[in-house]
């Protein structure tokens, strides 16, 4: 027998020794899924963040550490499809990678531990800041990679975001029907627009 054999990855495919934070195309990101080998501390590490983050705690910040190829980027990237739950061809990607955890050690705590995601609606933004223009800050550089909330990259879509964080909205499409009873299509060519029916 060969290592081929009971391994359940192809090991004639090409290996990233690199991962793109900022390739979210639905096949890199079933590629990645089905390519990730959890481990048993990975698989720990898992479930404690999102029982940290589905808890009561208000605020909280997360620090990757670790030398470079240690597969920072690849975990953040693979929580973050866990958090948003973004269907990748028909399955939810929180589902294809449930399935990455089959045989690590308390298997069924860490999928119960991460199944409390599915009361929390997440929205992820995938950037890596090495590629950002920050000339004109942090702040600003991070507002410019909103794109998949699909507000304008400027003031306005600033402003529409920020209205949207106040009355705890997550999807434009979702507030602008609520407050204006119109459509986003139909309106985000016309901003600036008033939000008061």
């Amino acid at each position: 027998m060969f290592i081929k054999d009971i391994l359940t990855i192809d090991l004639s495919e090409d290996i990233k020794n690199v991962i793109d934070l900022e390739d979210i195309s639905e096949a890199a990101i079933q590629s990645e899924i089905e390519s990730y080998i959890i481990t048993d501390g990975l698989a720990k590490e898992y479930g404690s963040f999102v029982s940290t983050y589905t808890s009561n705690i208000i605020e909280t910040g997360v620090w990757l550490s670790g030398f470079y190829g240690s597969g920072k980027s690849y975990f953040g990237k693979l929580l973050g499809y866990m958090m948003s739950n973004r269907i990748i061809s028909g399955t939810p990607a929180r589902d294809r990678i449930l399935q990455r955890f089959i045989g690590v050690d308390d298997e069924a705590l860490v999928k119960n531990s991460i199944a409390k995601l599915n009361s929390i609606n997440s929205r992820v933004v995938f950037m890596d800041i090495a590629k950002q223009d920050t000339s004109k800050g942090f702040a600003y550089a991070l507002f410019r990679n909103l794109k998949s909330l699909e507000l304008p990259e400027n003031e306005h879509g600033f402003l529409l975001f920020s209205l949207m964080c106040d009355t705890n909205y997550s999807n434009v499409n979702d507030f602008v029907q609520d407050k204006l009873g119109k459509l986003w299509s139909e309106l985000k060519t016309t901003v600036p627009f008033t939000l008061v029916k």
